[in-house]
């Protein structure tokens, strides 16, 4: 991918982790001007951008980053902490039917021992719901949170619980945007491990 590419897919990216009508998967790139990009006094980063990843490979590696840091500078991508965040979300990707399968036995094994339903994790009656606290404290990856949001549909309902609550209003818009990205191959499969796993711990 040449750096002026590289240039309208990080804006594509960028806009629709921070706008709220913006999406990428289904516009793609913003519209720029080539000579606006020559101008830039920043474009040298797009050019190593270009050269240190593939084509398939770059949209992937914005996602990972702005989905840690939504506002992150195009200056500060080419770290090795940057580095460190798309090869973490590499993984996690290559391995999102195992993850899923291990985040949700932790879930069930943090339910069973708080004495909690499966129900409870998703209520807000002492301040964040357990299921967000446990996204927040990394014991559950981004992409199994989103997968559960896709069967069972709960992110709207604390959405509008939480509305007042800026940390939450904030991080939960956040995993919103990255949804369209988390593409699972049979969601079939994965209804059944929840279920399975739901009944052999007893939380129903």
């Amino acid at each position: 991918m040449d750096p002026f590419s590289v240039y309208k897919t990080y804006l594509g990216i960028k806009s629709h982790f921070n706008s709220a009508t913006y999406d990428y998967t289904l516009y793609g790139n913003v519209n720029a001007k080539h000579q606006t990009f020559l101008s830039r006094r920043d474009r040298y980063f797009f050019e190593k951008i270009s050269k240190k990843y593939k084509d398939d490979e770059i949209v992937n590696f914005f996602v990972a980053n702005f989905l840690t840091n939504e506002n992150i500078w195009v200056g500060d991508l080419l770290t090795s902490e940057t580095e460190s965040v798309y090869c973490d979300w590499r993984r996690r990707r290559e391995s999102i039917e195992y993850i899923f399968e291990q985040d949700v036995e932790r879930i069930c094994e943090n339910l069973e021992n708080n004495n909690m339903k499966f129900d409870d994790m998703f209520k807000c009656q002492n301040g964040h719901p357990h299921i967000f606290k446990m996204l927040l404290q990394k014991q559950i990856t981004p992409e199994t949170y989103v997968i559960l949001d896709n069967i069972l549909n709960f992110i709207k309902n604390l959405d509008n619980k939480l509305n007042g609550d800026v940390a939450y209003s904030t991080m939960s818009k956040r995993y919103k945007k990255y949804k369209p990205f988390v593409i699972v191959n049979d969601i079939k499969w994965y209804v059944k491990i929840l279920r399975d796993k739901i009944k052999m711990y007893s939380l129903a």
